[in-house]
């Protein structure tokens, strides 16, 4: 088996076909493929969210050949080399890469099958706790799976928040090398932090007894209203729940919004030197 550009592909190219191999299924295929798809064929109905994957991991584009069904054969271009590790699944017919069109993966990834299809496969081939991603490509991770982006996390929260920079890296330090089980986490697209959360015990109020906090959530402007901040406070939820720590709470100003993701006011707590109470909220 080869694949379109495999005499010219770098080995870390070939290494993830064949390790693709073995994740393609009639599971992960196309669902207008699959009482054709066979392990003699594995890439039919794979393109998409193959395509998409490979960028995740090698980042560049993903294009699109238009078919006569009006669908799009998707492959990938990294560093201006093109290489369409699906394309077995035409045989001997030659597709014109050539007219190829940029593909959004939000696009693709309204497809709710799809999106799940592509996150099984991602699961298949990365492992199961690889970080998630969401339908933009988007990234969610909890600091320990990055621990290198401690130094520029501490920096974003300083910038949003206006805590010393050496209050977050000394709560992150504790955190890594397992003196508390009080997490980060961050939402990453690309390498750049769009959003993110922690939880330390106390944020910043008279009741000491209603801890530990979820403190610093934060989502850049321009990626808002789109469910980041609610997929983070859902991750640090749970992960908090499997080391045992449950309930958490949470002080804020807002009305309207934590309640949808499980949150429940508590009562009014007094904020270190502000004029007037805030909200406590408590996830059960």
């Amino acid at each position: 088996m080869s694949f379109y550009g495999y005499e010219n592909a770098p080995e870390n190219v070939r290494e993830l076909y064949d390790k693709l191999l073995s994740c393609w299924s009639r599971e992960t295929c196309a669902p207008r493929y699959r009482s054709e798809w066979s392990e003699q064929n594995p890439t039919l109905g794979q393109c998409s969210i193959t395509s998409f994957l490979i960028q995740d991991i090698l980042g560049g584009e993903v294009f699109g050949v238009l078919l006569p069904d009006g669908a799009y054969h998707c492959f990938n271009e990294v560093d201006g080399f093109r290489f369409d590790l699906t394309s077995e699944q035409f045989g001997d017919e030659a597709l014109d890469y050539d007219s190829a069109v940029p593909q959004r993966r939000e696009e693709h990834f309204s497809n709710e099958d799809k999106f799940a299809r592509y996150r099984l496969l991602r699961s298949l081939l990365l492992g199961p706790d690889a970080p998630a991603t969401d339908r933009f490509g988007c990234v969610y991770l909890e600091l320990r799976q990055r621990p290198e982006l401690e130094k520029a996390a501490a920096q974003w929260f300083h910038a949003k928040w206006r805590v010393p920079e050496s209050a977050y890296l000394e709560c992150m330090d504790a955190y890594l090398e397992g003196r508390t089980s009080n997490g980060w986490y961050l939402c990453l697209d690309g390498e750049k932090i769009i959003a993110g959360m922690g939880v330390i015990d106390n944020d910043f109020h008279d009741r000491k007894d209603l801890a530990p906090n979820v403190c610093a959530v934060y989502t850049e402007a321009e990626y808002r209203c789109r469910g980041i901040a609610g997929r983070l406070l859902d991750m640090t939820v749970e992960d908090m729940r499997k080391k045992g720590v449950s309930p958490l709470y949470l002080v804020t100003d807002h009305t309207g919004f934590y309640e949808r993701y499980g949150w429940e006011f508590l009562c009014t707590v007094q904020g270190d030197g502000e004029p007037e109470p805030s909200r406590m909220y408590i996830h059960r």
